[in-house]
């Protein structure tokens, strides 16, 4: 279902955010907005609120646009997707769970 594939959206641009050191940070805060093609592939992505730091912003984008969710968005799911990164206090947990 819908709730499923939103997990796994999560899931996958984490992974990503959590690959480089500048994004795994969890001190940040950010607004992404992208799409989802029909083979699962980010497409469009931008940012709709700066971290703060122009480099982290560049590799923001950079790791959403190698993101592969790896199946298809149901095709009721609204689109644009609007992903907020929010600050986390004692380090970022979607990174950590990742053995970080």
């Amino acid at each position: 279902g819908q709730e499923n594939y939103d997990s796994l959206i999560q899931a996958r641009v984490w992974e990503a955010l959590c690959a480089a050191p500048l994004t795994a940070q969890g001190g940040y805060r950010s607004l992404l907005r992208f799409r989802i093609d029909a083979a699962g592939r980010v497409q469009r992505a931008q940012l709709l609120g700066g971290s703060g730091d122009a480099r982290r912003d560049l590799l923001l984008v950079e790791a959403l646009e190698r993101v592969r969710i790896g199946r298809a968005p149901p095709p009721q799911m609204p689109q644009p997707v609007t992903m907020l990164i929010l600050p986390e206090q004692g380090g970022t947990p979607a990174c950590a769970s990742r053995g970080r």
